[in-house]
């Protein structure tokens, strides 16, 4: 279900059906960190954007909701009814649709449609329900009062249509209840959990121009020696490729012993030439020439030896 800007700007609130599994640590995409720079403003409005996976969800989200009702009975998708929140336990859920017949939460989801399914879709090779959307059910059936719900998902690659059925799991139920109490005592405190945040998060963070603080020399130099042991990882990548394709001669395939190859193909891409349209067309180059600001990690004033 497409979220409205309106209730984009109540969910901030609480803690959604689909931010839980960051405080499970399953999340494919956020920390409990992440989540808590998120909940206290720290996040720029403008980060909240829809990728293509996420419009790719958008469009053939109904043909999955369809599907899922000529097998399970009608599935009510009105937006007005879809969202829940509970007040005291800062819970929220967004669903997708509700089985009438049984007044239960179905979650349709797609995968595969801007390149191969994540990893994340399949257990030893067959196709399964991910951690992540198992926490987001379990908070949607917890939120309703429901003993069941559905997972509904199509996944491409020859995988096509899945229903699976999820019983409700008062242990997870609780754990829910658990987890998001400590993590909302976080964000009352204006209190950083106890998680490492994704390298993404942290450089978006909002940060005061010319404030300063003091931390610890051997965070920075566990992040300088990691950088120092990457870089020479890359150079001996580097050389490594070298003496590889040297083996080439002028050949663009190489065979190996276990029946395998090597290929080294040409590949070619479009690039524009901005060097050129600058040169012809100057007025229009400064018209759409833009800035795109970021931050770059210095270690300055650091000891020598």
């Amino acid at each position: 279900m497409a979220i409205t800007e309106a209730i984009r700007q109540e969910r901030k609130k609480y803690i959604g059906a689909s931010d839980i599994s960051a405080l499970f640590g399953c999340s494919p995409w956020a920390t409990a960190y992440d989540l808590w720079a998120e909940k206290t403003g720290r996040m720029p409005d403008e980060d909240k954007f829809t990728n293509d996976a996420m419009l790719a969800g958008n469009m053939f989200e109904d043909g999955v909701i369809q599907e899922a009702a000529s097998r399970i009975g009608e599935i009510d998708t009105d937006p007005d009814r879809m969202f829940l929140k509970d007040q005291d336990r800062k819970l929220c859920a967004n669903m997708d649709g509700i089985l009438l017949s049984t007044k239960c939460p179905v979650e349709a989801k797609t995968a595969g449609f801007q390149g191969p399914p994540p990893d994340y879709w399949f257990d030893a090779g067959e196709v399964c329900i991910p951690d992540h959307v198992i926490c987001q059910v379990q908070q949607q059936i917890m939120l309703m009062g429901a003993d069941h719900g559905y997972v509904a998902a199509f996944i491409t690659s020859g995988h096509g249509f899945h229903l699976w059925p999820v019983d409700a799991d008062p242990d997870m139920h609780t754990a829910i209840e658990t987890l998001s109490a400590e993590f909302w005592d976080h964000v009352k405190t204006d209190t950083p959990p106890d998680a490492t945040p994704s390298i993404e998060t942290v450089q978006k963070i909002h940060r005061v121009q010319g404030s300063t603080c003091d931390i610890s020399m051997a965070s920075v130099e566990l992040w300088d020696q990691y950088r120092q042991d990457r870089l020479a990882a890359e150079k001996l990548e580097k050389a490594a490729k070298a003496d590889m394709l040297k083996l080439l001669g002028d050949c663009e395939v190489g065979f190996l012993p276990d029946g395998s190859r090597l290929e080294f193909n040409e590949v070619t891409r479009k690039a524009f030439q901005a060097k050129a349209f600058q040169q012809d067309y100057p007025e229009l180059y400064v018209q759409y020439m833009g800035s795109s600001p970021y931050r770059k990690v210095y270690w300055k004033g650091r000891p020598k030896g």
